[in-house]
């Protein structure tokens, strides 16, 4: 005889004890248990360990299955290993980043990378250290980007593994971004998974992550000549240093306030970008469309993909709704030929350092016969008069902040104004009565 097929389709703790005590209390198929009382004897505590059984299995199971593909992945070791094949590294924390215009108080000032200290005090007078990663001489006034760190690591000297080829940084906190390497002094670059092999002698490195911290690797041999390798290999009697910064992550934003003892800081744009980590969905998001351009840009996707992989970004755009891409072929009259690119930030023009930098950038992503052009953002501003029904006087102002807050924080382009939100925003200011 069969055996009765339990019903599997919801597997939650009661669904599950349910389906147990229905198949253990059939007379036709378990005439030994007519007459029990499933609910007030020792089968009682039987049937919850193996329905609690059942549901952490079953939970087990989904898990391991969720984390097989990226889409569902949610544990970041997960999406590391995920995301590896696709040729993405996913960062650790990273640095608040100020962009300064400054001048030397008195004759020429060298700003040295990881040792000039500039400091930023925040809103609430919590004072961070800020550095550069570059070497600037600055006889007038100079643009100069500093990063936040809480921790600094400055030409430290590292053993590397000969036989392997690579060196450990057992902390995922460091911000790549800000890393650099030397061999016997000299600067090496990181390699870039879709650009051509450097040949034996190239001086870049490979950098590679696990759950405890990355991988300086250098030298890798070729899957097809194991006579040659990708880039330069370190000898017994080279010198390898390695600097870095380590941050204290979305704590050091919105800082606009930063001094330094030689340098006179003329303007300041708030200080953004620091995160406590990797920004998972970001990632998720990101990974495979870098994958599938090949690092170049050809699609509207591929340039929102290559910009946010990458470091140019003015430091006031930090979301994919502040970036907008469109092709001349949109334009009115049309410019084939062109990719306009905008910004929602209106205080950013062409004559921009960073922008212009960006520019740049792309130029170099982008197919040979497209142009990427920047277009000043337009600002619409939308006046509203909402009806409120019940409110008190002192009630106006707190709802009308509530509503610029919810609006007016951040720029991004395609918004619209909703009704339904600004009820809902009124109703979760808990204004009794308000409608």
């Amino acid at each position: 005889m069969a055996n009765p097929k339990i019903n599997i389709s919801s597997l939650t703790f009661d669904d599950i004890k349910t389906s147990l005590k229905a198949y253990l209390n059939n007379p036709t198929l378990n005439p030994q248990f007519v007459g029990y009382n499933f609910d007030g004897s020792a089968l009682n505590t039987l049937l919850d360990i193996f329905s609690y059984n059942t549901l952490f299995y079953s939970f087990y199971s989904n898990m391991i299955a969720n984390e097989t593909f990226l889409s569902t992945a949610s544990l970041e070791s997960s999406i590391v290993s995920l995301v590896k094949p696709l040729g993405y590294l996913v960062p650790g924390k990273s640095s608040a980043k100020i962009q300064l215009n400054v001048s030397p108080a008195s004759g020429s000032v060298t700003v040295n990378p990881y040792s000039t200290v500039f400091t930023g005090f925040s809103p609430s007078g919590a004072s961070y250290l800020f550095y550069s990663t570059e070497e600037v001489s600055v006889a007038s006034e100079t643009d100069l980007s500093i990063y936040e760190a809480k921790s600094v690591v400055n030409n430290l000297e590292v053993t590397v593994d000969i036989t392997e080829q690579k060196v450990f940084l057992g902390n995922t906190n460091v911000d790549i971004n800000t890393l650099t390497v030397k061999v016997n002094d000299v600067a090496w670059t990181k390699y870039n998974t879709f650009q051509s092999n450097p040949g034996s002698e190239g001086t870049v490195y490979f950098l590679d992550r696990t759950s405890g911290g990355f991988y300086i690797i250098f030298g890798k041999k070729t899957i097809n000549d194991y006579q040659t390798t990708f880039g330069k290999t370190i000898g017994e009697t080279d010198v390898v240093t390695v600097s870095y910064l380590i941050p204290s992550g979305a704590g050091a934003n919105n800082i606009n306030s930063v001094t330094n003892t030689n340098l006179v800081v003329n303007s300041t744009i708030p200080s953004v970008g620091g995160a406590d980590g990797a920004d998972l969905d970001l990632v998720k998001f990101f990974a495979p469309k870098m994958f599938a351009a090949n690092d170049r840009a050809v699609t509207r996707d591929d340039y929102y993909g290559v910009l946010f992989n990458s470091d140019v970004l003015p430091t006031s755009i930090t979301t994919q709704d502040q970036v907008n891409v469109w092709g001349g072929e949109e334009a009115d009259p049309p410019a084939y030929g062109r990719v306009f690119v905008s910004f929602a930030d209106e205080t950013l023009d062409k004559t921009t350092p960073s922008i212009q930098k960006c520019m740049e950038f792309l130029k170099t992503k982008s197919v040979v016969t497209v142009i990427p052009e920047y277009v000043e953002p337009q600002l619409i501003t939308v006046n509203l008069n909402i009806l409120l029904t019940n409110a008190r006087t002192t009630q106006l102002i707190p709802i009308q902040n509530t509503i610029n807050d919810f609006y007016n924080t951040t720029k991004t382009f395609n918004d619209s104004i909703n009704m339904g939100d600004i009820i809902d925003l009124i109703s979760l200011g808990l204004y009794p009565n308000v409608t």
